[in-house]
């Protein structure tokens, strides 16, 4: 079993440029510490370009097409959400400990430490740049509602602009979980999945969507 499987997504040739440094500099830093994994929704397996797949052979990035399940007789997602394909990657199995998703627009530019990083039990993420208008206590509390919850009491501080704080909220390019997991319901990219489904579907507050990563 791989201790630790680093994956990300290519869809569209802006993401396959991104995508190929990514790789390049994953292999460059960490050689072949990691076990990479390139997602492709099923719909864009042909349009990879033919640089794209030898530079992904070259860093030896295995290329691993999806599709978008249903969840209780429905889509995933109520209608096209291209940044709902980090989720759909995260709720498929792997055969490692620990799974870490990037954004394809990261760059590597040292040796990393993703073992120590995510402990048994716990998850790692970076807490958001900017707090949008949209995320209004009011909303928070409607959201937390829908699940059965009190909008927790602890508050974060972004990272940008004016640092202004938030309930937990969390930038999605860069997310560890535990792959070691005893059901379902403890691991992260499943739990995503049926989270966002939910709220896509049945929450009613369409402003959120972007966000819903």
């Amino acid at each position: 079993m791989d201790s630790v499987s680093i994956f990300f997504i290519l869809d569209g040739p802006k993401l396959q440029a991104q995508a190929v440094l990514l790789a390049a500099s994953l292999r460059y830093f960490n050689k072949d510490r990691y076990k990479l994994l390139a997602y492709v929704p099923e719909s864009g397996v042909t349009d990879l370009a033919r640089i794209t797949r030898r530079a992904m052979r070259a860093c030896n990035v295995e290329i691993v097409p999806f599709s978008v399940p249903k969840i209780d007789g429905r889509p995933a997602f109520e209608s096209h959400y291209p940044h709902g394909n980090k989720i759909l990657a995260a709720a498929l199995p792997r055969a490692s400990k620990i799974s870490v998703f990037l954004d394809s627009d990261i760059f590597c530019c040292a040796p990393l430490d993703f073992e120590s990083l995510v402990k048994p039990g716990e998850m790692c993420a970076v807490v958001s740049d900017y707090l949008t208008g949209v995320f209004s206590i009011e909303r928070w509390d409607a959201g937390y509602r829908f699940f059965g919850h009190e909008t927790p009491e602890q508050r974060v501080k972004m990272l940008r602009g004016r640092r202004l704080l938030s309930p937990p909220y969390f930038n999605a390019g860069m997310i560890g979980f535990r792959e070691d997991v005893e059901s379902d319901d403890s691991h992260l990219g499943k739990v995503w999945l049926d989270t966002s489904h939910r709220i896509d579907w049945d929450l009613g507050m369409a402003a959120e969507r972007t966000f819903l990563d």
